[in-house]
């Protein structure tokens, strides 16, 4: 039977107003999602799901979840959903899960390596593509907290599709060592032009995309193979971060 929520001073709905707070996403090792689209996504996904909280005024636009998960169920006032919802127009539904903290062994398949990517937009439309081109490894170094609100509703769930690895400049540099046949792409204004490089398909290529203010760190450009360059008109000097990751993995998904 659901449980029924009417107070904001209850000790589920505190917990799960605190996870729009990265400290107590660590502490608890819970994030907050919401909305039927990425819930969608992350049970496709086979997230771990806590809890499952729903407005209860939309008991039945949301009854099939009932049958999709096998979490406990809570239905809450339309003002306390408005309290704990990380955005500004709720749409009556939100779940916790249980985060992942995954550990790589080795480098397989084509791979991004993020060096302090701090904008949460930009991160998420980065993991979407990601998603999207078949770069299902990525590789972050001080970045922002992949299970921030605007992280996942940017991705629109897609960060549950690929692996998520928060990594030391150490391990990657150990991990990039134990590997064999590989580029590792940074993007500068004297690289090679992307648009006429062509790679054997046997090839693992990696993708560093850097601080969308001062760019990739020398320590981490230097762990790089070739430097590529995108073509650009009118003295236009440089692209938005995920716009750039964008166009460099797409060509090397055809």
């Amino acid at each position: 039977m659901a449980q029924q929520i009417t107070s904001t001073n209850n000790t589920l709905i505190k917990l799960v107003k605190s996870l729009n707070e990265k400290k107590y996403r660590k502490q608890h090792k819970l994030a907050l999602i919401e909305g039927s689209k990425i819930i969608d996504e992350a049970i496709k996904s086979d997230q771990n799901f806590y809890k499952l909280i729903i407005d209860e005024n939309k008991k039945e636009d949301y009854k099939s979840y009932l049958h999709k998960l096998d979490c406990e169920v809570v239905y809450t006032k339309s003002f306390i959903l408005e309290q704990i919802s990380p955005t500004k127009t709720p749409q009556g539904i939100v779940a916790v899960i249980h985060t992942k903290t995954l550990d790589p062994m080795i480098i397989t398949d084509n791979f991004l390596v993020l060096d302090n990517v701090q904008d949460p937009g930009n991160l998420g439309a980065i993991i979407r593509t990601a998603a999207a081109s078949g770069f299902n490894n990525i590789f972050m170094l001080n970045c922002v907290d992949v299970y921030n609100n605007k992280v996942i509703r940017a991705s629109m769930g897609n960060l549950f599709k690929v692996n998520n690895y928060s990594i030391t400049y150490e391990k990657l540099e150990k991990l990039l060592k134990a590997k064999e046949n590989y580029k590792l792409l940074h993007a500068s204004m004297q690289g090679e032009n992307i648009l006429q490089m062509h790679l054997p398909k046997t090839l693992s290529v990696g993708i560093i995309i850097g601080n969308e203010g001062t760019g990739v760190t020398q320590k981490v450009q230097d762990l790089a193979t070739d430097t590529v360059s995108i073509p650009m008109k009118n003295n236009v000097e440089s692209l938005n971060a995920a716009v750039s990751a964008s166009i460099i993995m797409y060509q090397f998904l055809k």
